[in-house]
């Protein structure tokens, strides 16, 4: 009865919030008083405090700070301590977390939604772990739980209730992993079939951190000897899952299991496990049937095993390198170019030469190659972010994904001018005769330069694309101006008049195409 109270107490709490922060919302719109994405941070706050709250009833939380950051869409609350209370009779376990941070990504089109959670510096007592757990801990050589980092990446398109997730981790002293998975089509139905989904990609990649070293000690030769394990493992599975019997499908994975193995064995770098060339339609998941009949599993997603890391790839070939040396790459494969560019900058495979990595790179990235915006990005997050950001806008144009992210995360790092001039590099996209004059097709363009997904990130371009959107009567062209204003709510004295100066240039721009293209008389006439 406590436990109820308390938590209608908190429900309480949670909807006089609400009552109490949207009366001061509707006063602030009024009168103009309070800005709203401060009332929005501060609100944000008090639901992650009334959250704690809750949880406190069960466990000691402490943490250093809540931030919350309506212009990026993110949320963080840094330095959490966790200690179980007495009456959980967990004496000694701790967990501590450096950092959580919630993002939700600008969405690519109307009805999207994109989530990323990440954990950073993660510390578990071994004592929080029942002491069977804590000994096979201990026989494969780890002595603490930290997770360096940890992040989930949740894309969902509801017209097609489509789903992507992307989670990858780290556990130091142990292991690596990323996991992808791709679902046209995702349902929760109800308890009995809790989930309807069609599957077009799985991957699962495990990368050895000293696990391997740590746990071969204790596997018997016979599955540890290079050669020789492979096809043994490989038995092992046949018969305690197949029971000796095996189709087509189900051998093609023994195989590759075999042939992994072996390959590991070898050099023990990386593991992966992923689905065969799936209709991009997907193929419907039946967990019933596949209990019944794990066959199935085999002849629908034809999963194989591989070993794909650049760290447990052969030397580089001499003879392509030696092309790349004598300037004539042009009779190399971009996955080859790639590959040799990555290991002149790493120094795997090759002696590291990072000039002659960049110009590879830079060359390709001059042919508009994805794979190489994404490799010149990565390399200049940290060393030279305006450089960064210039090939993130090029990856974004090239419709990648991690673009928005990796926008987002360097104009924390450039000034807002710079950010403008970056973007300017390229001219304001505008009407021609090529161009739907139709509210729709303006959001779609104000959305892509908005998110620089689709388009080179230019908010000078979103926005007149959104000004054409607004005036033609579309509502979301109002949100995605309010959202441009906004960017202009901490800059400084400076930039906001050069903000000022280039938002007046736009709509001088907007108006004069506006009454050349003839617009309004278009749009009432159709």
């Amino acid at each position: 009865m406590i436990y109820n109270t308390r938590s209608q107490s908190l429900l309480t709490l949670l909807a006089a919030s609400f009552s109490f922060f949207g009366a001061i919302s509707s006063e602030s719109q009024a009168e103009s008083i309070i800005d709203i994405n401060d009332l929005t941070d501060r609100f944000s706050t008090r639901i992650v405090e009334v959250a704690v709250s809750a949880a406190r009833s069960q466990v000691e939380i402490q943490y250093q700070a809540i931030v919350p950051n309506s212009k990026l869409g993110q949320l963080s609350i840094d330095g959490l301590v966790f200690t179980p209370g007495p009456e959980l009779d967990m004496s000694g376990c701790s967990v501590s977390v450096g950092r959580i941070l919630f993002q939700a990504g600008s969405p690519q089109k109307l009805g999207a939604e994109n989530i990323t959670t990440s954990v950073y510096d993660l510390n578990v007592s071994p004592l929080c772990l029942p002491f069977e757990q804590r000994g096979v801990l201990a026989m494969s050589g780890v002595r603490e739980i930290y997770v360096p980092h940890a992040t989930i990446n949740i894309d969902y398109y509801f017209p097609s209730s489509s789903l992507e997730i992307f989670v990858s981790g780290k556990l130091e002293g142990f292991s690596e992993f990323d996991l992808f998975l791709s679902a046209p089509y995702v349902s929760i139905i109800d308890a009995d079939q809790p989930i309807v989904m069609k599957l077009n990609k799985a991957e699962l990649s495990v990368r050895d951190d000293g696990a391997w070293n740590a746990l071969s000690q204790q596997v018997p030769p016979e599955f540890s000897t290079s050669n020789i394990a492979g096809e043994n493992v490989s038995n092992l599975l046949k018969d305690n899952m197949f029971n000796g019997v095996t189709s087509t499908d189900s051998s093609a994975f023994l195989r590759s299991l075999a042939n992994t193995w072996n390959a590991f064995l070898r050099n023990p770098q990386q593991i992966t496990l992923e689905t065969g060339n799936l209709p991009s339609g997907g193929i419907a998941i039946d967990f019933v049937k596949y209990e019944m009949n794990p066959e199935r599993i085999f002849t629908d997603l034809k999963p194989t095993f591989s070993t794909k890391s650049i760290l447990s790839k052969n030397l580089i070939d001499q003879a392509l390198l030696e092309q790349v040396l004598d300037f004539t790459p042009e009779t190399l494969s971009n996955d080859q170019k790639l590959e040799i560019a990555t290991a002149l900058l790493q120094g795997n495979g090759v002696p590291s030469n990072a000039k002659l990595g960049l110009r590879i790179l830079e060359e390709m990235a001059e042919a508009n190659v994805a794979e190489a915006f994404f490799a010149l990005v990565n390399h200049y997050f940290s060393k030279a972010p305006e450089k960064a950001y210039y090939y993130a806008m090029k990856l974004g144009k090239a419709k990648q994904r991690a673009s928005t992210s990796f926008l987002d995360q360097l104009e924390a790092k450039i000034s807002f001018d710079k950010v403008l001039e970056l973007q300017s590099r390229n001219p304001i996209s505008r009407l021609d005769d090529k161009s739907l004059l139709s509210s729709v097709y303006f959001i779609e363009q104000a959305k892509s330069y908005y998110r620089g997904l689709g388009a080179e990130r230019s908010y000078l371009s979103s926005y007149y694309w959104a000004s054409l959107a607004s005036a033609s009567g579309a509502r979301q062209g109002e949100m995605i101006l309010a959202n441009l204003h906004n960017l202009a709510r901490n800059l400084s004295a400076t930039e906001f008049e050069i903000w000022l100066n280039a938002i007046a240039s736009v709509e001088k721009l907007t108006l004069d195409d506006w009454l050349a293209f003839k617009i309004a008389e278009r749009i009432n006439t159709e």
